[in-house]
């Protein structure tokens, strides 16, 4: 029986960004041997733009529909998407529309899912970005959005504060904690120094532009406008193994649903 595993990224043309979606998929591969993997980028913005560059990448809608084509009898489709909200949602009903072409069709959950993955991610931060000195801070930069899903990085911190990581603060790009109200916490202590990192998959165009671009309202430029000495980590979530591990354990139960 021909098994198929998709591997489902929001996607990105940055060549920085691809670096975390190449590792993830390497190392979900490495894992499933008997399953044939392949890309799928949801965001059909990007997919066009990679088309114009030359390098074709299939929506979720067009290689589901090829994998009909090709005989596949069991497709287990794995999101990359941090949180379930609005993109992951929209990806969900678009392979429900599939459920009745293959006998067996399972799906995934994203990265922050179960009370074990926010366990393991905070665990990942906690770890590898030790806690300094009394005047340094972590800033986690995530994403955000309109949501509910974005209560997700409220659950988050409030981990980080039972491990006593009073220094790492999380805010978001489009959600409802802004720079702004990083800065208004910031600023409650005697900080110095502040390191800005990714709460995200991939160190794409939102690393690019929005933690360390040149508009003014780029996160490391808006941090030394009030004083703060700025270090930036570039790379994204889905570049280290402990987090491509939490990919390969939802793929572990995906296959377990009868």
């Amino acid at each position: 029986m021909k098994k198929a595993l998709v591997i489902i990224s929001f996607g990105t043309s940055y060549p920085t960004g691809m670096r975390a979606i190449t590792h993830i998929e390497s190392y979900i591969k490495e894992h499933f041997l008997e399953y044939d993997c392949f890309r799928a980028f949801t965001s059909t913005r990007i997919v066009a733009k990679l088309k114009r560059q030359g390098n074709e990448v299939l929506t979720p809608l067009q290689l589901l529909e090829y994998l009909v084509q090709e005989g596949y009898k069991e497709v287990i489709c794995q999101p990359t998407h941090m949180i379930a909200g609005l993109e992951f949602h929209k990806m969900m009903e678009q392979i429900y529309e599939f459920q009745t072409k293959f006998p067996r069709l399972k799906i995934g959950k994203p990265l922050l899912a179960e009370e074990r993955d926010y366990e393991q991610c905070v665990d990942f931060y906690h770890k590898q970005f030790p806690k300094g000195k009394e005047q340094e801070a972590i800033v986690l930069m995530g994403h955000g959005s309109s949501h509910y899903a974005n209560g997700c990085y409220e659950k988050m911190k409030c981990q980080f504060d039972q491990r006593k990581r009073d220094d790492i603060y999380i805010g978001t790009i489009q959600g409802f904690f802004t720079i702004e109200d990083v800065i208004k916490q910031l600023k409650k202590r005697e900080i110095h120094t502040v390191t800005i990192v990714p709460l995200l998959l991939v160190a794409g165009g939102h690393v690019t532009n929005d933690m360390i671009g040149k508009k003014k309202s780029a996160w490391k430029n808006r941090l030394e406008q009030e004083g703060y000495e700025v270090k930036t980590c570039r790379k994204g979530l889905g570049e280290y193994d402990e987090i491509a591990q939490i990919y390969v354990e939802h793929i572990r139960k995906a296959e377990e649903i009868r």
